[in-house]
């Protein structure tokens, strides 16, 4: 603080209010920063978090109308008369189910143990194969027009197409199973999907199974690459089935991957657990891109008392989040530096007017009231104009006094002065 002592008091007074008004205005924008950060931060998590739930919501039904449809279809067949389930019954059926279904892109019924039904099949068509020198039906349909009624068509049935997960596990548990996703070929067609398996009983005996095949990239085209459902724009959204498998997401090559294989940071194994766990949440992760991110995740069971669990999770860049600070920032910086300066701009015209410039009038005219007393000047100086009642107006009135009471002081020495030399005059003339 050594140089403000060489500085004149305006100079001095101006830097310290700039410091304090430059000091005040910083901490004022740094707290307003902080506390955007943090509300955005939280609305991140409502906005993500609900964003996530919302496509559930949205992917439910998918997955609910399939084993909807194919419950009914095992309760129809399971009070169906035996000599009324013949192979026209079975396709005809078949293709009801795929025709009803607004998400399946292909159905399959396979009949490997019920005697009557087989016997009554010819081995020359297209349904039949041979599997352990037996004789069973696969009947696999396509549908080319999801939207509208019509449109299947059949496919020529492969005996590898029965090893997916779906069916075998539905022979196994007899009960209603939902697949993985995973990469199906039929015939010459291959796509990502996931099977949904049911058993087909016939005299309280399982007799074979009747399911559908969904394309999730129908799934991905309507939820994921839609922008509509984007909270800030460059949302990576996907949908997880169960150990966090991408069944679902923009980038074809991690589907049927593990989230903590595509992704080794230990954020995404935490909400890989969560999601394991059927904890839905909000999750600060390093994503794919090595971004730090923010991600919402909504679980969601498959059918009703399946125990089978998928989610959504909607992730979002934190420079998405953040975006609107750096508006606020730019704006408060604008703000606070304009305000700086009119504030300074005042107090400089003040300081310069009404107190630097009184106190060079009341300093000169000091200096001319001591030349006046020490008789460096003749004439005494000018009382000061007193503008305001303040300090420096106090002084300036006990300057005037003084300068009022050295004249009238200095009169009197002067008269008796006078009369002190005409009485020495008048004493040396005798």
């Amino acid at each position: 603080m050594y140089f403000l002592q060489h500085l004149k008091i305006g100079t001095k007074l101006i830097l310290i209010v700039a410091s304090a008004v430059l000091v005040g205005l910083t901490a004022m924008t740094i707290a307003v920063l902080y506390q955007s950060q943090s509300i955005l931060e939280k609305e991140a998590e409502k906005l993500l978090y609900n964003a996530a739930k919302r496509q559930a919501n949205y992917i439910m039904p998918a997955f609910d109308e399939s084993f909807g449809i194919l419950e009914s279809t095992q309760s129809i067949v399971k009070n169906m008369p035996e000599e009324q389930i013949t192979e026209r019954f079975i396709d005809n059926i078949t293709k009801s189910v795929l025709d009803t279904s607004n998400w399946a892109s292909h159905a399959f019924a396979y009949i490997y143990d019920d005697p009557e039904f087989l016997q009554t099949i010819p081995n020359t068509t297209d349904t039949t194969i041979i599997q352990n020198g037996r004789t069973e039906f696969l009947l696999v349909l396509k549908d080319d027009d999801l939207e509208r009624q019509g449109g299947i068509s059949p496919l020529s049935p492969d005996p590898r197409f029965l090893q997916a997960t779906a069916i075998q596990q539905a022979i196994q548990t007899q009960k209603a199973v939902l697949g993985e996703p995973m990469n199906i070929k039929i015939g010459n067609e291959e796509y990502f999907g996931v099977n949904i398996a049911t058993p087909l009983f016939k005299k309280g005996k399982m007799i074979g199974v009747i399911g559908l095949s969904i394309d999730l990239q129908q799934l991905t085209e309507e939820v994921i690459l839609d922008k509509a459902n984007y909270v800030y724009g460059n949302d990576f959204i996907a949908v997880l089935s169960p150990n966090a498998v991408y069944a679902a997401s923009p980038i074809q090559q991690i589907l049927g991957k593990k989230a903590t294989d595509v992704n080794p940071h230990p954020s995404i194994k935490i909400m890989a657990e969560a999601q394991t766990n059927r904890q839905d949440g909000f999750f600060e992760l390093i994503s794919m891109n090595n971004e730090k991110s923010f991600a919402g995740l909504a679980n969601f069971e498959i059918w009703r008392e399946t125990g089978i669990y998928w989610s959504v999770v909607v992730v979002a860049p934190e420079a998405s989040v953040f975006a609107p600070i750096s508006n606020v920032t730019s704006v408060m910086i604008a703000s606070s530096t304009i305000t700086f300066l009119l504030i300074m701009i005042v107090v400089m015209y003040y300081v310069r007017t009404k107190l630097v410039s009184r106190i060079h009038h009341i300093s000169d005219t000091l200096l001319e009231f001591f030349g006046y007393l020490n008789h460096k000047v003749k004439v005494a100086p000018k009382p000061l104009k007193i503008i305001a009642e303040d300090e420096l107006g106090k002084m300036g009135v006990a300057i005037n006094e003084n300068i009022q009471q050295t004249n009238i002081n200095l009169d009197i020495d002067a008269k008796l002065v006078k009369e002190s030399l005409e009485v020495v005059e008048f004493a040396s003339k005798g």
